[in-house]
């Protein structure tokens, strides 16, 4: 989404890893103040989710660790989901 409001100013991000996504939107926005305002509460939106999801992806684990029958099953998906073809 936020790639996608950049693009009509003529914002390119390019390619970039996910933990420096944030410095290089604010970089190229310097100067921009009504866009980094927009782009500010996308931010806070984009990263409340990202804390949720990282909470949801515990959940499983913590569970697992105290269900040896849950265990298992978790790593036998895992030994499918890496088999090659």
């Amino acid at each position: 989404m936020i790639r996608g409001l950049l693009s009509p100013f003529g914002l390119q991000l390019g390619k970039i890893s996910v933990g420096r996504f944030d410095a290089r939107v604010r970089e190229i926005m310097a100067g921009k103040s009504a866009l980094e305002a927009i782009v500010a509460r996308l931010f806070d939106a984009r990263n409340a989710i990202r804390l949720q999801l990282a909470k949801l992806h515990r959940l499983p684990l913590a569970a697992a660790r105290s269900d040896s029958a849950l265990r298992r099953m978790m790593q036998s998906f895992d030994a499918i989901m890496q088999r090659p073809g």
